[in-house]
């Protein structure tokens, strides 16, 4: 636990570890018992997952700003996607996690697939994906992509992605605005007695934006640069570890048909809708989602892994 020192972080102590390249990574760390690591999206930090702190009271909650995000520096590796999933199961095994649950938001679990091979996955009791696609861009033989994006492979769209780069560096906190305005249920203002009301939307939205424009501008344009290029399609089916595929219905982003296919090629997969939310179902619907953890968590203490009745 040498890599591990202490930091006073809104007036209390919070951990920081040192991952092997000299990044230092801030994180939250409370509870005991089965262990579950929360892996945040694009643009996000640890503090992303502040309705899932509570779930301490049953469990031992591990939430980590990636290398870049946050109060965590950015280290002498590569800003990319390899580079967040390595740091994960880095991080994992310093801590010498073992039968723990990892919860990945987005761009986590992009980075969770990009790496995670039997080696990385042993100590891992079930995963949680939480709204992602396998492939972010859409092309003439992929559709699944982020809704109404398109490769930059003509000049017209390569001056588009390098502007957009040069905005996020440049003004990262108008940046940070537009990202979270996309992450809440596009519908939840309507007068429906089902939906997400909207002053909740508005304070998550509100939460969101404060979190999203605490992160470094540079890491954050190098991320999206890299992700739009990343295809874990294939890796799908390699993963031998229980996983359960959350997508929101009410979605800006992404089409429901990308749970649909991240389930299909997930081998021990299920697939769980999230009505009333968009981009953040842990955060919308947060309720429902910390029933799920707390579902895992307990079949994790009875030393259930679905892995090892199937492989």
């Amino acid at each position: 636990m040498s890599n591990i020192r202490f930091d006073i972080y809104r007036g209390e102590m919070m951990p920081r570890l040192g991952l092997n390249d000299g990044a230092q990574i801030d994180y939250f760390d409370a509870g005991d018992g089965v262990p579950v690591l929360f892996i945040h999206g694009w643009g996000m930090n640890r503090d992303a997952f502040w309705m899932q702190e509570p779930l301490s009271k049953y469990c031992r909650v591990i939430i980590p700003s990636m290398r870049g995000c946050g109060k965590s520096s950015i280290g002498n590796k590569p800003i990319n996607i390899q580079t967040i999933g390595e740091d994960i199961f880095e991080f994992a095994n310093i801590l010498g996690l073992k039968n723990y649950i990892l919860v990945a938001w987005s761009m986590g679990a992009l980075a969770v697939w990009q790496v995670a091979g039997n080696e990385e996955l042993g100590p891992v009791a079930s995963f949680v994906s939480i709204d992602m696609t396998p492939k972010m861009i859409n092309n003439s033989e992929w559709s699944l992509g982020l809704i109404g994006s398109r490769e930059f492979s003509d000049e017209t769209g390569r001056r588009h992605l390098q502007n957009v780069l040069r905005q996020m560096r440049d003004n990262w906190q108008l940046s940070a605005q537009r990202v979270a305005q996309k992450i809440p249920s596009k519908s939840s203002a309507k007068s429906s007695a089902k939906s997400v009301d909207a002053p909740k939307r508005d304070k998550i939205l509100e939460r969101l934006i404060a979190i999203a424009s605490e992160n470094n501008s540079g890491a954050m344009a190098d991320l999206w640069e890299d992700m739009i290029v990343v295809d874990t399609r294939d890796k799908l089916k390699d993963f031998n570890v229980e996983a359960h595929v959350l997508r929101g219905l009410d979605n800006a982003l992404y089409d429901p048909a990308v749970g649909e296919y991240v389930n299909n090629y997930l081998p021990f997969s299920t697939l769980y809708d999230f009505a009333f939310s968009g981009h953040a179902p842990h955060l919308e619907e947060a309720d429902k989602f910390n029933d799920l953890v707390i579902s895992l968590v307990t079949k994790a203490e009875n030393g259930n892994q679905l892995k090892a009745s199937f492989i």
